[in-house]
């Protein structure tokens, strides 16, 4: 029988990521995880870890130096009475081109298929962008990234029990026929059907309505497909850029820096940026809702970088899943220093479950001072069902600022002709006129 499993990423997510983590002496756990992995199982998760150990691949430590640290964490758990099921390890370096190493989704995989594991029912906790790539491309059920405000621990505690299938046969079926399975924990905490659900996902969706702008035409900023963003092509006196979330693509970034803007980038999960421009000032830091030693909020980034008087900034923001964070606890007045966003929302379910209130309330702060003048469905994210309505779980959000023109309602259908699929193999996902009452 499929079981549902809780895939963990170590380093960052179960213990303080030092860096190249490799010596017991180092391994000093997360505040409250050994209980949080107590109530996970005993809630009915298989526990995995998933992690990279490039270190290997790149002479930092041996494979042995590897395998002591496992033992000893196999039998801490095993001490703590924390039924651990596996440990998965990628020792290559990132050139190496496996299929193991996350943002790949081969450890998931192999541990789906050698632990009899739901993928569809089961939850991913990492701390970067590659963890949910991974999870996304196992199509892992729920994806969650630690944050400094939300570690482990407080995403365990909201983790419904896992129950045994429902199994529903209607009477026209008979049978022969196929059987739908239910999991309990889907509809308790993904509320694909709920008719709460429903309420709460349409009106937050409400809120990004989209917008047309009187005599604003748009264009395509970045490369095609996956990197590109619509923008209002409204560039005369922008000060600077921000542009959160780097990875392997500054195409955007190049494009911004022909227009003679300077693009402040940041990315923590990067050694360095896949091409350089004078225009380019690039940290490697992360993107929080507070600062801390290695994360940044954007309000001290605005004042590190001499913005704090400036009123016509751009942003890129694509975070994995810590915008809603982010925009949770963002000034207003910090926000709307910003002319035109473009956004990428993951997970954009969670505006339906109704105890989730932080999602909606980033929302709210998002719209009170900005318009949404275009959306696009990541079809790298796949869809998911909430409250009945089936959404991309990754959508891709342009904003204008309320001041910077006259707004109506949107008569436009989308995609539209200037859109192209992030995934150029598959089709570009429709989502109408994206207006719900």
């Amino acid at each position: 029988m499929s079981r549902a499993a809780l895939f963990l990423d170590r380093d960052g997510v179960l213990n303080v990521d030092h860096g190249y983590v490799f010596q017991v002496r180092d391994f000093e756990l997360i505040d409250g995880v050994l209980d949080a992995l107590r109530t996970a199982a005993d809630r009915g998760y298989v526990l995995i870890i998933v992690t990279n150990q490039s270190g290997i691949g790149r002479g930092y430590f041996s494979q042995a130096d590897y395998d002591l640290l496992e033992a000893h964490i196999r039998e801490l758990f095993a001490a703590e009475g924390i039924p651990l099921a596996a440990i998965y390890h990628c020792p290559h370096h990132p050139d190496a081109g496996c299929t193991c190493r996350k943002p790949q989704p081969g450890m998931i995989l192999q541990a789906a298929s050698e632990h009899g594991v739901d993928l569809t029912s089961s939850i991913l906790i990492g701390d970067k962008p590659s963890d949910a790539a991974a999870g996304r491309a196992a199509k892992v059920g729920h994806i969650e990234l630690v944050t400094p405000h939300r570690t482990i621990v407080d995403i365990v505690a909201e983790l419904e029990p896992v129950s045994p299938k429902i199994y529903h046969r209607s009477k026209s079926q008979n049978a022969s026929q196929p059987v739908i399975a239910i999991n309990n924990r889907e509809l308790g905490m993904n509320l694909e059907y709920s008719i709460d659900a429903t309420h709460v996902i349409k009106s937050a969706l409400s809120l990004l309505r989209p917008y047309d702008v009187l005599n604003a035409p748009k264009i395509r900023v970045g490369r095609p497909f996956d990197g590109g963003y619509i923008m209002i092509d409204s560039f005369d006196g922008v000060e600077a850029a921000y542009s959160l979330g780097i990875n392997d693509d500054v195409s955007w970034d190049l494009d911004m820096s022909l227009r003679d803007i300077d693009i402040f980038q940041y990315d923590h999960t990067i050694e360095s940026l896949p091409a350089e421009n004078p225009r380019f000032h690039w940290e490697k830091l992360g993107i929080a809702a507070s600062s801390s030693e290695v994360m940044r909020s954007i309000s001290d980034l605005i004042k590190t970088n001499g913005h704090q008087d400036s009123s016509n900034l751009v942003l890129k923001c694509d975070i994995e899943c810590a915008e809603w964070d982010v925009l949770r606890h963002i000034p207003n007045a910090v926000l709307s220093k910003f002319s035109q966003i473009v956004l990428e929302l993951h997970d954009i379910r969670r505006l339906g479950n109704p105890g989730d209130d932080n999602a909606r309330q980033a929302v709210v702060n998002l719209t009170n001072s900005h318009h949404v003048v275009h959306v696009h469905g990541n079809n790298f994210g796949g869809v998911g069902v909430i409250g009945g309505i089936c959404l991309p779980n990754v959508i891709e959000l342009t904003l204008l600022r309320k001041d910077m023109g006259q707004f109506t309602a949107s008569q436009s259908t989308f995609p539209t002709p200037m859109d192209m699929p992030c995934n150029s193999s598959h089709a570009d996902l429709y989502l109408g006129n994206f207006t719900f009452k």
